[in-house]
């Protein structure tokens, strides 16, 4: 049989696409027109405010009051590194360096205190030796007084200074330092009464004690039992801390080398023999003078030997009030510091390290001689106890 040939009939469009009325030709024309409008609009607003941004030429400075960090938020990233290294460097300054507060003093020769001349010249003299304190001797040891005193009952023979307390501690602060006074307590050679009633030793069956034979140069000394020794120290303490000196030291604070007749004959009524009753009778003398003191926040120091704080025994030397560690802790101990021939830093530490283990958390300053040391082992001694913070008192 034969086959019927299909003719296949091809149309000009695509199979995707649909032939267009001429209504929907002339809607899209319009929707054409609209869009290039709206194109052409927002493009000038939009577009053009672009361009001048990226041209730099729509920049506006902020406003004044816009929020900026602060100098040390805005660094402290970048230098937190670096602030770590300088707490750390700040740290072994500190260690190396002496507190700049802690006090050098310097105590003046016993006779600058005695006119406004004098004592002028030995300050300008101490300027330059970098000292931040004066310290004046204001009682020496023959017991005179080396300022005019207001306090009644002393003998005018016994005043050799011109000028009153207030006008000295008024010229070392003047002068830009700070004023300490020094007196010498029951080490006292001249005064015999106070208030019309011997404050001195008496021997027991009548008459003044003298340490050796009058004749000999024996002299009198105050005597810590009675009662009016400590208020003649507190007297003159009082008076002191009210001129303005910020500290008074006690020194000589300690009884006489007794002998074997004082014990059984002279001084018997006394109980010169009895440790405890020693002790107790020297510190009603401090005691009374760190409570005249106190109303004006005055420091008081006890002066001692060196040799005597660290021998094995203290009895009757200036090193006996130590044996009270307790009440030793309401003065500041002034040690007499005599190293002799081993001078150094490394021995000034020892000494000190021993001082701290013997006394701990006691309060203490030190005193150096006016001769026994190279210029280069004093600078090495004063360094060491400055690096501990300790206040030195140099002649």
């Amino acid at each position: 049989m034969k086959k019927k040939k299909i003719k296949i009939k091809h149309r000009k469009y695509s199979l995707y696409q649909r032939k267009k009325s001429t209504g929907r030709k002339v809607a899209g024309v319009i929707l054409m027109v609209v869009i290039v409008a709206a194109l052409v609009v927002v493009g000038y607003g939009v577009g053009r405010p672009l361009m001048e941004y990226l041209n730099g030429k729509g920049k506006t400075p902020e406003p004044s009051s816009a929020w900026t960090p602060p100098a040390s938020a805005e660094t402290s990233d970048k230098s937190s590194e670096e602030n770590h290294g300088s707490a750390e460097t700040a740290e072994v300054t500190q260690e190396a360096q002496p507190d700049s507060r802690t006090p050098s003093a310097l105590i003046l020769p016993e006779t600058a205190a005695l006119s406004s001349d004098a004592l002028n010249s030995a300050i300008a003299a101490a300027k330059s030796g970098g000292y931040t304190d004066i310290t004046v001797t204001l009682k020496d040891e023959t017991g005179n007084f080396l300022y005019k005193t207001s306090i009644g009952d002393i003998p005018e023979e016994q005043v050799s200074g011109s000028l009153t307390a207030k006008q000295i501690a008024k010229l070392i602060t003047d002068a830009g330092f700070t004023p300490r006074a020094r007196i010498n307590t029951l080490f006292d050679r001249t005064t015999q009464t106070y208030g019309g009633d011997y404050i001195c030793y008496m021997i027991t069956d009548g008459g003044i004690w003298h340490d050796y034979y009058v004749d000999r140069g024996g002299k009198s000394w105050l005597d810590p039992f009675n009662s009016g020794t400590a208020k003649y120290l507190s007297a003159i303490t009082a008076e002191l801390s009210q001129a303005g000196f910020s500290s008074v030291i006690l020194a000589n604070t300690r009884f006489p080398q007794f002998n074997t007749q004082d014990y059984s004959n002279f001084l018997r009524g006394l109980p010169i023999a009895d440790d405890s009753s020693r002790l107790t009778a020297l510190w009603n003398v401090v005691s009374a003078c760190v409570s005249a003191a106190a109303p004006n926040s005055t420091e008081v120091l006890l002066e001692v030997s060196d040799q005597e704080l660290l021998a094995e025994s203290q009895a009757l030397t200036t090193a006996e009030p130590a044996g009270d560690k307790t009440r030793l802790k309401t003065v500041t101990l002034l040690v007499d510091y005599d190293p002799g021939d081993k001078a150094g830093y490394a021995e000034a530490r020892a000494f000190i390290g021993r001082l701290s283990a013997m006394y701990s958390g006691q309060t203490i300053s030190v005193r150096l001689p006016a001769s026994g040391f190279s210029e280069s082992a004093l600078n090495e001694v004063r360094r060491a106890f400055t690096d501990a913070d300790i206040a030195v008192y140099s002649e």
